[in-house]
């Protein structure tokens, strides 16, 4: 059995780690104690509110607080209005890291998942000020049905067969590719 001791230092741990993050170390305390993957806990990334779950805090913390798409401003530093596509957008991290460095960025985010998109969808309410649309769909090769297989991690889900547990009828790529002009 864990000690006290040890206990409140884990919690404090995650607490100072995260503390950019958190507006109400309460809610904090009680998300990322939690053990259940769907528990729910309510962010802020700079100006920007978000909600995550526990299932979801890996792509939270490489996107938002490692800050592994930093190259992705690079790419659009000196353009006044990027259009930003953000195919498999999990809960909407990267759109949040992008709008959080360049508020006239036009964002289309892509979700398949359908509990995951959810969650995307809340994020977007949250933050209405900015050009960020989301789409429930999945972006294939061809138009059709697929499968998603869920993994414990929302970051780890992998398309299959049309017979998946979360079957979603993809849009063909070449309707969101521009035509050649």
């Amino acid at each position: 059995m864990a000690s006290p001791i040890k206990g409140l230092r884990s919690v404090c741990r995650d607490l100072y780690l995260h503390r950019g993050l958190v507006s109400d170390p309460i809610s904090a305390l009680r998300f990322f104690r939690s053990d259940d993957p769907h528990s729910t806990g309510r962010f802020r990334f700079r100006t920007l509110s978000f909600a995550s779950r526990r299932m979801d805090w890996l792509g939270v913390r490489e996107v938002l607080l490692d800050q592994e798409y930093r190259a992705a401003l690079e790419v659009i530093s000196g353009i006044q209005s990027p259009v930003v596509l953000d195919i498999g957008a999990n809960i909407g991290t990267f759109a949040l890291y992008i709008l959080s460095q360049h508020g006239g960025a036009h964002v289309y985010s892509i979700e398949p998942c359908t509990d995951t998109f959810e969650v995307l969808r809340c994020n977007r309410e949250m933050n209405v000020n900015y050009d960020w649309r989301v789409f429930h769909a999945a972006l294939w090769s061809t138009a059709g049905v697929v499968g998603l297989k869920r993994a414990s991690a929302s970051t780890s889900d992998t398309f299959i067969n049309s017979d998946g547990c979360n079957s979603i009828g993809p849009s063909a790529i070449q309707r969101w590719a521009p035509s050649p002009s």
